[in-house]
Parts: C-alpha cells; sequence; structure tokens
C-alpha cells in the first residue's frame, strides 16, 4: 500500500488517502498515528482510524510533533511513511 497525504502545521490533523499500488483507493485500512520516538510494541498507545471507502483518513485535534503513519489491510503489504 501507498500513502499519500498532508501535513500542515498551523492545522491540528493529519489526513490523507490509503491507495493499493495501483493507485485504487482502500477501505477499511487500519491507519495509526505513530508518534515519532514512542517505543510501543503492543500498538495500544497509537491512534487508530479506519480508511473510507474513498481510502481517506483523518486525524483531528494532533498536538505539535513528529509522526508516522501506517496502515494495514487484508491482502496488501503494510505502509509506514513518516
Amino acid at each position: 500500500m501507498h500513502h499519500r497525504g498532508t501535513h500542515r502545521s498551523n492545522y491540528p490533523a493529519i489526513s490523507g488517502t490509503v491507495v493499493d499500488a495501483s493507485g485504487r483507493a482502500v477501505q477499511g485500512a487500519r491507519v495509526a498515528l505513530v508518534p515519532m520516538g514512542l517505543f510501543d510494541p503492543s500498538g495500544a498507545r497509537f491512534v487508530h482510524v479506519e480508511s473510507a471507502a474513498d481510502g481517506s483518513f483523518r486525524f483531528a485535534g494532533v498536538a505539535a510533533g513528529r509522526y508516522g503513519v501506517t496502515a494495514t489491510a487484508r491482502g496488501h503489504t503494510a505502509a509506514w511513511v513518516t
């Protein structure tokens, strides 16, 4: 999977679209917002959302900082974006 996303420091949100290798939207992907430097192998402290029918996702109210975004979905290779 690939991720096309945006992060603007003057807006408290991170959003994007989960797409497959051919550019088609991936519905129902589990998308996690991961603070950089946080070690949590269980993933319990990450914020998760599910991608919509058009592959879109949004994390609102994001505190300032550095984050990575990971997306996983059945039948697709996981993606990690920083």
